[in-house]
């Protein structure tokens, strides 16, 4: 088999997200994925002295077995917890977790060395230990039906388990950096040290199949942060993450490019569910959503923020059904940190439906105005977006103030003027066949406005109780 190495700075792969996913499964199926276990391919963790009882450490005997593992060939965890700190894969080699193995994550931060991988993302000052790292790979997977434990529940939490240990001082469970042909498939990834499972600078990636649980774990545990990745799949996995359920992000001029999300459930999220920032450097463009079910999300079911110069564009959600969140839908472009100001153009959300909101805020939807210049979120459209916003307020709020550099949330500005959208510095917003009501009885319209142009409305209901 050949294999394509990719160049980071202008990279020449011009294949889709989806064309990634279909040749992945072709490479997994060419790889001899079914073949026995005990076949030249395959090295059993135990045959290199691991043993599997979760009291002894066994890093250095997995270890040995990715060393001695040929190339194409198998890494075999099975029928034991296998107690670990850092982990290196290699390129060609596939990690598999069997079903009845877990690798357990080091409670203790010395058995994590500190990562340094030659990039300058700035999201580099969060990361400085991992579990399972690969770095500079090309064709690394993980796989087997499998638990990886980051040990977070017992370990990495400050007294009283409620505030967060700062993140370069916990482990991911799964980092990949400046990699090429990714996979992460049918692996349950939980009590994250950190954030979950970070991808940053990898391409061609698919995650496949992939169980997160952080349940009742505050502290920043992200589950999965795509990081100036570029084509990229994500589908058929289920997520209660400690924080964002999904983060897109850049801290790199190279940006994310190429991205397809399907067929995902969040069944719990402690921050926001689908969230673009907010690290927010390079261009973030052609990201789809679809078919994907959000519960219980404590901010915005989908959030876009760009503070830091990003270009953000050609990003759709479809199909997206939303209930028991905080918000639905947050965006804000805005300058920090004397990075000039970026840009919001292109969103879709189409066929969305959401219910249960546990907020009366409304939709924050904002430009922001820089020195005096106004810079717009533009071409934004709602088709056939039906939400059922909670209501109750019996005061109509004046407008917020402008965004002044704050960490971006959709609690920033309190109740808005409106109990279902609120626009600002926006242009060429369209709403068509959009059905926006109350459970409760609001003295705000369904919609407010602040500098916008070329506003159009087809069809949404106003403030009906249903």
């Amino acid at each position: 088999m050949v294999w394509i190495t990719f160049s980071w700075s202008a990279p020449a792969q011009t294949r889709t997200a989806a064309q990634t996913f279909e040749q992945n499964i072709a490479v997994r199926q060419d790889s001899g994925f079914n073949a026995a276990p005990t076949n030249a391919g395959w090295r059993d963790v135990k045959s290199f002295g691991a043993v599997g009882d979760g009291v002894v450490m066994d890093t250095a005997a997995i270890q040995s077995a990715i060393n001695a593992c040929p190339a194409g060939g198998f890494v075999w965890l099975h029928d034991g917890t296998f107690l670990s700190g850092t982990l290196r894969l290699k390129s060609n080699l596939t990690f598999f977790i069997a079903p009845t193995a877990t690798l357990l994550g080091s409670g203790s931060t010395n058995d994590y060395p500190i990562l340094n991988p030659p990039t300058s993302n700035s999201q580099k000052h969060n990361c400085d230990m991992a579990l399972v790292y690969a770095e500079g790979c090309t064709n690394v997977s993980l796989d087997g039906g499998g638990i990886i434990n980051g040990n977070g529940r017992k370990h990495f939490r400050s007294p009283g388990g409620a505030r967060k240990v700062l993140e370069a001082f916990r482990p991911i469970s799964i980092w990949t950096v400046l990699c090429d042909q990714v996979g992460i498939r049918n692996i349950k990834v939980v009590d994250a040290g950190m954030w979950s499972v970070v991808n940053m600078q990898s391409d061609h990636l698919t995650i496949t199949n992939v169980t997160i649980d952080d349940h009742g774990l505050g502290g920043n545990r992200d589950g999965f942060d795509v990081v100036d990745c570029w084509h990229t799949v994500i589908a058929n996995c289920t997520i209660d993450s400690g924080d964002d359920a999904i983060c897109i992000k850049s801290g790199h001029p190279r940006g994310v490019n190429d991205l397809l999300v399907q067929h995902c459930t969040v069944t719990r999220s402690q921050s926001n569910g689908f969230k673009f920032g907010t690290a927010s450097r390079g261009p973030i463009t052609n990201v789809t959503f679809e078919d994907c079910r959000l519960h219980n999300v404590s901010h915005s079911a989908m959030a876009l923020e760009s503070v830091d110069g990003s270009a953000i564009s050609d990003v759709t959600f479809q199909r997206i059904s939303f209930s028991g969140c905080q918000n639905a839908i947050f965006i804000a472009l805005g300058q920090r940190h004397g990075t000039p100001a970026g840009s919001v153009s292109g969103i879709t959300f189409r066929d969305i439906t959401g219910s249960g909101m546990q907020d009366t805020r409304g939709c924050p939807i904002s430009g922001c105005v820089v020195n005096g210049v106004s810079h717009d979120v533009e071409n934004i459209r709602f088709d056939n977006v039906t939400i059922l916003f909670q209501g109750g307020t019996g005061t109509i709020p004046a407008d917020p103030p402008e965004y002044a550099g704050q960490y971006p949330e959709n609690t920033m500005w309190g109740n808005l003027p409106a109990f279902g959208y609120y626009l600002r510095h926006a242009s060429n917003v369209v709403f068509t066949s959009c059905s926006t009501r109350f459970a409760r009885a609001d003295a705000r319209p369904w919609l407010a406005t602040n500098d916008v142009s070329n506003l159009r409305i087809s069809g949404p209901t106003s403030s009906e109780q249903p």
